[in-house]
């Protein structure tokens, strides 16, 4: 009886280890990026590039070893998702929040949303104090909704936050807003939890606006968040060029970090074999 429970045990021990791994393989969805050709991805956990491969089921897996944190593409980066339909919705305008969020009636309805994938300064959090450049990327966003002709929101296929609130591309007589406040530095790319349409498009114009010290960007001490896993920012203030990354990461192809996943995956069965061995021999 003993020998069996001990059994029973290390066999579950043994499963575990395996589904392991083979959740560890998987690549976060919303890091998948198309460089000159082929498909990175980093894992949930990390910001480690690894060269990632389409599965059948629609999700991406890791191939070969950690290419690095410090990997960014070298080459041209493709929008993976630029040719994907989105469902499109007019929308009238009813009421100013702040920077990054606004009500809209949309078939008699009012709905409170928050744009996609951006960031804009407080302005009115109950415990943050108003933040630089808040109270701009406010009033360009109520201007913008005040005086539109035009007002539509297309969805992604998550279309509410952990707030319930709405979420959607927010396009203002034909120009995505999001991308408007971007470029003048009113707001960062942030909260990406997919494989969003446009977010290859906002991370090429956060890239301009750092290089001109765009609004928040004129604060050189502030790091850019998701964008700096894609691509090399250099930025330019008091006469000083700051690069996001060195010339030598930029140009020369990044060291693979090894991994170590499957030596300690080997290991553990080895220890198990072992000591089932044992158990069997008493």
């Amino acid at each position: 009886m003993k020998k069996k429970i001990v059994l029973f045990v290390m066999l579950i021990c043994s499963i575990s280890v395996i589904k392991l791994d083979a959740s560890t393989g998987l690549l976060k969805s919303a890091s998948i990026i198309e460089c000159d050709g082929e498909l990175y991805g980093f894992h949930s956990s990390d910001n480690h590039y690894h060269l990632a491969e389409k599965t059948e089921d629609g999700k991406y897996k890791s191939v070969g070893d950690s290419l690095g944190s410090n990997w960014v593409c070298p080459g041209t980066i493709k929008n993976i998702n630029e040719e994907k339909q989105l469902e499109k919705v007019t929308a009238e305008f009813e009421k100013c929040v702040d920077g990054d969020t606004a009500v809209f009636k949309i078939n008699g309805e009012s709905i409170k949303f928050r744009f996609l994938a951006i960031d804009t300064p407080e302005t009115v959090h109950p415990t943050k104090e108003v933040e630089a450049y808040g109270k701009d990327a406010s009033e360009y966003t109520c201007n913008k909704l005040t005086n539109a002709s035009k007002i539509e929101i297309e969805y992604e296929e998550e279309k509410t936050d952990k707030y319930n609130r709405s979420l959607g591309w927010i396009w203002i007589d034909d120009s995505l807003l999001q991308k408007e406040l971007i470029s003048y530095g009113y707001a960062e790319v942030a909260y990406i939890y997919g494989n969003y349409k446009y977010t290859t498009s906002l991370c090429e114009t956060q890239k301009e606006a750092i290089e001109k010290n765009n609004g928040i960007w004129k604060d050189s001490n502030r790091k850019e968040g998701y964008c700096s896993t894609l691509r090399t920012v250099e930025r330019t203030t008091d006469n000083k060029t700051i690069a996001t990354k060195t010339e030598e990461e930029k140009t020369t192809k990044p060291k693979e970090e090894k991994n170590y996943k499957y030596e300690a995956i080997g290991a553990t069965l080895i220890v198990l074999i072992a000591l089932i061995l044992k158990v069997f021999k008493r």
